[in-house]
């Protein structure tokens, strides 16, 4: 199946309006998801720059996740005629680079029609109230389900009386109230709603009711993981970060935010190379290298300074020092240290390279990359090192990668001089292979063949036999044969695509094929040949 492998930004297209009413019209806009998982509204109302008295609705579709145009639209009634409204396409952008961001579109404008107002009944209206449930203070998080009444029975409408921190959108039918993104600096913000109804030919316009509730940040924790006691050496120490309620980590078993780690006792041990890395299953971390001085009670600080969503947080990790040599009173001259590093194979895009590299010193070499556009460092599993592309790397033919690897040294040995290694990465080569092909006729009837698109280098094709894609059939020789149609059949791990091809005149057919270049995979072009006769004694190869 197709997978989007490098989301990008959701855009806007164009905004229109049909459907146009003195009292309804139906608001449409034309986007793209940009390959992310996003929801969609409509924010509208008769302020030129919707900032205030407005009303946020789900858009239909509201969840747009692949990478086509697409146009989202919004029916609204119970507008007033001969009056000019505003409206703009907003998005939340829940996966890829750009998640955690609220989007807004550009704000059009269109005229109710003017009509005569609708006659009112001579005969008093009886008076209703509304009852709203209060709203619980809560963390930013999903949205909030409101609930009111009116006792006429009429439908409540919500409105959000602080914009620029909450927005009222509905959602399977259920109105919802949603923090505005990007959030307040400020730890907590009020968000306050009012609820209201109009009334109707029987009944008065009841009094507003307003609730107001607060949004706070996320509470966060710290959790140390170190990768062994600490040595002169040095050792990995990690700091996991995630919410203290688990439910807002979206499965995920940590947040990639960089975090400060300071040494409490720089006598005893140092910190060095902080840095976040992809640990695996325990997702992107930031880590640094504890190194032990003497022996001793060795405290660092973990620190997260906030961000977004979330709050500020730190932890204090403490292990004991021991088994150091102390070094000797009488100053010494540091030895010198240099570095083994082996060259990288120029190779095809494809799974990460594994990292290898010693010092004189036997002091434990430490890899970074001077290309953090192309690659990345990550650590699967403790000390196996791999440089993979970089998150966000765009579709390129090629890519150059420099990876460095140093040591820091310590108080016998100086610092080594790091040693670069360069390789380039080319997109994977791909293959076509065909079944035979049928006999040839001139007929108005159609021959079929089949073809398949795969890597050369078996070994990328993650278990597959051949990619979902399809590959374009075109008749060279559109004299002696034509291509009917070509259509992509999905077998699982095996899909393929069809080609029907008919003779119109005896002699050679050429068929090109061509599957094209997806993602870090290179197009590749086939020409076959068959033999079209007038016969059915002649068959085509």
């Amino acid at each position: 199946q197709y997978v989007i492998v490098n989301p990008v930004k959701a855009e806007f297209r164009r905004n229109y309006v049909t459907n146009q009413t003195g009292y309804a019209a139906r608001l449409n806009s034309t986007v793209n998801a940009g390959g992310s998982n996003t929801r969609w509204t409509f924010t509208y109302g008769t302020d030129s720059t919707l900032s205030t008295g407005t009303t946020s609705l789900a858009a239909s579709p509201n969840a747009i996740t692949h990478a086509n145009d697409v146009t989202v639209n919004l029916s609204v009634s119970g507008l007033t005629p001969s009056t000019t409204y505003y409206y703009q396409p907003v998005v939340q952008i829940l996966t890829g680079p750009h998640a955690g961001e609220t989007l807004r579109g550009p704000i059009s404008s269109f005229e109710t029609l003017n009509v005569a107002p609708p006659s009112q009944p001579s005969t008093g209206k009886q008076s209703q109230t509304i009852t709203f449930a209060s709203i619980s203070n809560r963390e930013y998080g999903a949205g909030v389900p409101l609930s009111a009444t009116a006792s006429s029975g009429l439908p409540i409408t919500f409105t959000s009386l602080t914009p620029s921190v909450c927005y009222v959108y509905s959602n399977a039918g259920s109105q919802m109230v949603q923090y505005v993104s990007p959030v307040s600096s400020a730890n907590s913000v009020t968000c306050s709603i009012a609820a209201d109804q109009a009334g109707n030919t029987s009944y008065n316009a009841a009094p507003r009711v307003t609730r107001s509730f607060t949004f706070s940040k996320n509470a966060m924790k710290i959790a140390v993981v170190p990768a062994g006691s600490v040595t002169s050496s040095g050792t990995f120490v990690s700091g996991e970060l995630s919410t203290v309620d688990t439910s807002r980590m979206s499965g995920l078993p940590s947040l990639a935010q960089l975090l400060t780690i300071t040494s409490l006792t720089p006598s005893v041990c140092t910190v060095s190379s902080v840095q976040l890395v992809d640990q695996g299953v325990r997702g992107t971390n930031t880590r640094a290298t504890v190194t032990g001085v003497t022996n001793g009670s060795c405290s660092v600080k973990f620190a997260f300074a906030g961000s977004g969503t979330y709050a500020a947080t730190e932890s204090t990790w403490s292990t004991t020092v021991s088994g150091i040599t102390p070094p000797p009173t009488v100053p010494i001259d540091k030895s010198n240290q240099t570095i083994t590093f082996a060259s990288i194979a120029n190779r095809e895009f494809g799974p990460g390279i594994s990292l290898s590299a010693s010092s004189t010193s036997g002091l434990r070499v430490s890899f970074t990359v001077s290309t953090p556009t192309i690659c990345r460092i990550l650590e699967p599993t403790t000390n196996n090192f791999v440089v993979q592309t970089a998150a966000g790397l765009p579709d390129v033919e090629t890519a150059t990668c420099t990876v460095v690897a140093s040591q820091a040294g310590n108080d016998r040995f100086n610092p080594a001089t790091p040693v670069s290694q360069s390789f380039t990465w080319r997109k994977a080569a791909q293959k076509i292979t065909t079944s035979s092909i049928p006999s040839i006729r001139v007929s108005t009837a159609t021959s079929l063949f089949t073809a398949q698109l795969a890597t050369v280098d078996r070994a990328l094709m993650s278990g597959l036999t051949s990619f979902n894609t399809l590959i374009t059939a075109t008749s060279l020789t559109p004299s002696v044969c034509s291509i009917t149609r070509n259509d992509l059949i999905d077998r699982g791990t095996a899909p393929y695509t069809r080609i029907y091809v008919r003779g119109l005149s005896a002699g050679t057919c050429t068929i090109s094929l061509f599957g094209p270049g997806l993602s870090r995979r290179a197009p590749v072009t086939l020409e076959v040949n068959a033999t079209v006769t007038t016969s059915a004694s002649r068959r085509g190869r």
